[in-house]
């Protein structure tokens, strides 16, 4: 009877916890709900559903130009069903004082000298459409020759030397000369460039004009000339920057780090290629970039508040002009190893 009772007791207590919890679950449907994740389904890892809050947009931003970086350049470039970019990201001032602009109620006549790297693409025109659509009246001319030194172009007994000499004679004031040397001298034969442009700046200045260094790229990896070497793209890419560097230093004229830019883009894996085929000449993106530096560089103007498009998608654009913004005003310092100096180096 006793036995009885007590599994009677514990029926009527199991009922009664049975009851409280019902009641419960009933009590907390009429309150606050504890949020909680949504079920991960078997296909999702961590990865998947977590987001690192650190990774910037412009981080993310690169890893999706890696994965089309064996896309075909054109798909890179023109693709319209890429993310716009917003259009204050292109028109936003940074923090770095980069000072006042040259004004803009003259006409400016800018003389090009140098090879291939120049004439690839019309980068003299592009140039002028990029400093046209931000309101400068600009124009262009140049004097160029596939594989020409520097050298050869201040020689008065060289036939293009002599179209040098009757540009800045013709009447014509030019406000800024642009030198570009044969793409791997400054690196692998520094004298005779220094020499070229002790030439050339004297020459420019003495019609009146400024020089402004166009200072190269490395070659990309698998070209013949860093074997040669024994350079690697980084490498060439310091050395020619420490070259231009140098004797910008040492005559005081201003160099367009184009080199840097370049070196931004390619070594982060940016989704552009400014290679051409052969891994030395500049794609059209290439000899974009090289007139951003440039106009950036001359007219002392913020390149992402310009509004050139030319083919290139919003993407590639702010790929490019960020990176002649940092080439030009947060120019990256060259390593100890690389510096050198042009003082007393020239050619016999």
């Amino acid at each position: 009877m006793e036995k009885m009772k007590f599994n009677g007791i514990k029926t009527i207590t199991a009922i009664a916890l049975m009851l409280c919890m019902v009641l419960g679950a009933v009590g907390c449907q009429n309150g606050e709900p504890k949020e909680t994740e949504p079920e991960k389904t078997p296909a999702q890892s961590d990865t998947d559903v977590k987001v690192d809050e650190s990774m910037t947009e412009s981080k993310a931003e690169v890893a999706t130009d890696e994965e089309a970086a064996t896309q075909p350049e054109s798909d890179i470039l023109t693709d319209e069903s890429s993310t716009e970019i917003e259009t204050d990201a292109l028109t936003e001032e940074p923090w770095i004082d980069i000072g006042e602009p040259l004004p803009k109620d003259k006409e400016y006549h800018v003389l090009f000298i140098g090879n291939s790297y120049t004439y690839y693409n019309d980068l003299p025109s592009i140039f002028k459409a990029i400093a046209e659509v931000d309101g400068y009246n600009v124009t262009v001319d140049e004097v160029t020759k596939g594989s020409y030194t520097l050298e050869k172009f201040a020689s008065e007994s060289d036939d293009y030397g002599k179209r040098v000499r009757e540009k800045l004679s013709s009447g014509v004031q030019y406000d800024f000369v642009i030198l570009q040397e044969q793409s791997a001298r400054p690196a692998s034969n520094p004298g005779p460039f220094y020499t070229g442009v002790r030439l050339l700046a004297e020459m420019a200045r003495d019609a009146g004009a400024t020089p402004i260094l166009y200072s190269t790229w490395g070659r990309k990896a698998g070209h013949a000339t860093l074997s040669q070497y024994g350079w690697t793209n980084e490498s060439m890419t310091w050395k020619l920057a420490a070259a231009y560097g140098a004797i910008g230093e040492e005559l005081d004229i201003s160099v367009a780090h184009v080199g840097l830019a370049f070196y931004d883009i390619y070594a982060g894996a940016k989704g552009l290629e400014l290679y051409n085929s052969d891994k030395t000449h500049p794609s059209k993106a290439g000899s974009t970039l090289a007139a951003l530096v440039l106009y950036a560089k001359i007219f002392n103007c913020n390149p992402l508040a310009n509004e050139y498009f030319g083919i290139f998608s919003d993407k590639a654009l702010e790929t490019m002009k960020t990176a002649a913004f940092e080439a030009v005003f947060n120019t990256p310092e060259i390593p100890e190893s690389y510096k050198t100096s042009s003082e007393g180096v020239g050619s016999n």
